[in-house]
C-alpha cells in the first residue's frame, strides 16, 4: 500500500486495538484524551489512520509501552484539518 492510501484508510478504535492487542476502551480513551490523532465521523465515531495504526505497531516491536504517558506528543506532528480549510 502506498503512503497516500494509508492516509486514505481508516480504522474503527476496536480495530485499531484488536491489531494491537489490548483493550478498546484503552483506544478510545487515547482519542479522548487527544493522545493519538482521529478524525470524527458527524455521527461522533472517532476513525484513526492506517498510518498511525503502523506507527503503533512499530513502537511495541520497538519495546515502546503503548500508554498515554508514552504516546503524549508523538503524533503532534501528523497531518490535522485546519479550521476553515
Amino acid at each position: 500500500m502506498s503512503e497516500a492510501s494509508d492516509q486514505a484508510a481508516t480504522l474503527s478504535p476496536s480495530q485499531v486495538a484488536a491489531e494491537l492487542g489490548v483493550d478498546e476502551r484503552t483506544v478510545r480513551r487515547w482519542v479522548t484524551a487527544g493522545v493519538v490523532p482521529s478524525e470524527s465521523t458527524p455521527a461522533g465515531h472517532h476513525l484513526l489512520s492506517l498510518s498511525l495504526l503502523r506507527a503503533l505497531q512499530q513502537l511495541a516491536r520497538d519495546k515502546v509501552a503503548l500508554n498515554a504517558r508514552t504516546l503524549r506528543g508523538r503524533f503532534n506532528e501528523e497531518v490535522r484539518p485546519q479550521p476553515g480549510t
